[in-house]
């Protein structure tokens, strides 16, 4: 942790936290891509080329270090994310990051330990005590060189017997700390740029922080790799899903309070078999709160969808605890009417708890169907059976109420919905 007080550290993260070792290799590998088609441009095929030849010496290098790669595929090979694959993109970050000046370091305890593909891209070795003398043969190092006797530190590097130093020149974790702060000021004081750090997605986000909208689509949170606005698709069906407490019935006000701002003019109408703690809020153009009294609602709704006098994203309908209309005089009247309202390019939004979704066969298939929605803090299952897309292992611990996955026609990302106003 001292090091992250040196400003050419971006970071350093923990190699169980998924969320922030995903977004430091999508950067890293858009950085790759980016510099890739810079370096093409002007003929080069180095990074030292490019910086001659593009008249840009301040290019930097960059060195992505992991300590334990057995430890780090293990976690990210064997369990790998379908919205993310972080192992595949450590692989090629480490093939092709090399020519622009992107670097990849590791640490193993045994040379077994470093995967035979990462190996054949590893061009230089450096060798410290083993554990197992006949270990030193595997990685090209004669057996007589090192023994158990050695010195912390002491390796062989391109045939080379070396001693690896320490800043401060001393063991002690307290004089190297001290020692680091003064090369922190020094560098400060030398002009040395700060790295730029990897941020950690808040827990906690007011809506009105955000933009009211990107492209003309209201936006409600903020998407887990690059931080940034993620929005609410502007037609179709969106089904939302999620355990007690997790943030459901927020997220259903944040969804009408993002369209409110990102589109004064459209209409939100609300349903709900029953009064609810959201129900009499003023952000519903016409509320609902019985099925006695959604069916004449959608009868007129109905009327103006398919006479035509509902343009295109013009009505935006909410319904909270859909699945609890299944045997009401609601039911196959409003199943009509979400299929009109399809068809006019209107938004539906459908809330129930998870397990109940199975529970609604008539009012849940176009949901189902639809494929896009918000699942908030997911089993590993949900996201196969509410909308037939995989979500891959989760670990509900990472999930604090309001996080989830939004699911768009089949492609998941994992967000934090922002807390309405």
């Amino acid at each position: 942790r001292m090091l992250e007080d040196l400003p050419h550290v971006g970071a350093v993260v923990a190699g169980d936290d998924a969320e922030r070792v995903t977004r430091v290799l999508r950067m890293l590998r858009g950085i790759v891509d980016d510099r890739s088609v810079r370096y093409a441009a002007v003929r080069a095929g180095t990074i030292g080329e490019y910086r001659s030849l593009a008249g840009a010496p301040q290019e930097p290098r960059i060195l992505l270090l992991v300590d334990g790669i057995g430890a780090f595929r293990d976690e990210y090979d064997l369990k790998a994310t379908p919205w993310f694959p972080v192992w595949a993109a450590f692989s090629q970050l480490a093939t092709d990051g090399r020519q622009v000046g992107v670097h990849v370091i590791i640490t193993g305890d045994r040379p077994s330990a470093v995967p035979t593909s990462l190996g054949s891209t590893i061009q230089r070795r450096l060798v410290l005590r083993l554990a197992n003398p006949d270990d030193y043969l595997m990685v090209g190092v004669p057996r007589d060189v090192l023994t158990p006797a050695s010195p912390p530190g002491r390796g062989v590097l391109a045939g080379n017997e070396v001693q690896v130093a320490v800043l401060g020149g001393d063991a002690n974790v307290s004089i190297q700390s001290r020692e680091i702060s003064r090369l922190r000021d020094a560098m400060v004081r030398n002009g040395v740029p700060q790295a730029p750090s990897i941020e950690k997605l808040p827990d906690s986000i007011p809506l009105s922080s955000l933009p009211a909208s990107v492209g003309g689509a209201p936006v409600i949170g903020l998407d887990d790799l690059d931080i940034a606005p993620v929005t609410l698709p502007e037609r179709g069906t969106f089904l939302l899903g999620g355990p007690p407490v997790g943030g459901r019935t927020t997220a259903l006000v944040t969804i009408a309070q993002a369209v409110r701002r990102a589109r004064p003019g459209t209409r939100i109408v609300y349903f709900s078999p029953r009064p609810t703690p959201i129900s009499a809020l003023p952000v519903w153009d016409t509320a609902a709160t019985s099925p006695e009294e959604i069916v004449p609602v959608v009868e007129s709704i109905k009327a103006q969808a398919e006479g035509g006098q509902l343009g295109r994203g013009d009505l935006v309908l909410v319904v909270e605890n859909l699945t609890e209309l299944t045997g009401t005089p609601a039911e196959s009247v409003l199943d009509k009417l979400v299929q009109v309202l399809v068809r006019t390019d209107q938004l539906v939004v459908g809330e129930s708890e998870s397990s109940t979704w199975s529970q609604a066969w008539t009012l849940a298939k176009p949901f189902k169907a639809g494929r896009s929605g918000l699942i908030l803090t997911p089993g590993d299952t949900d996201g196969d059976i509410l909308l037939g897309t995989s979500l891959g292992r989760i670990r509900r611990a990472e999930f604090p109420a309001g996080r989830g996955f939004l699911v768009v026609s089949g492609r998941s990302r994992k967000v934090q919905i922002a807390l309405p106003e």
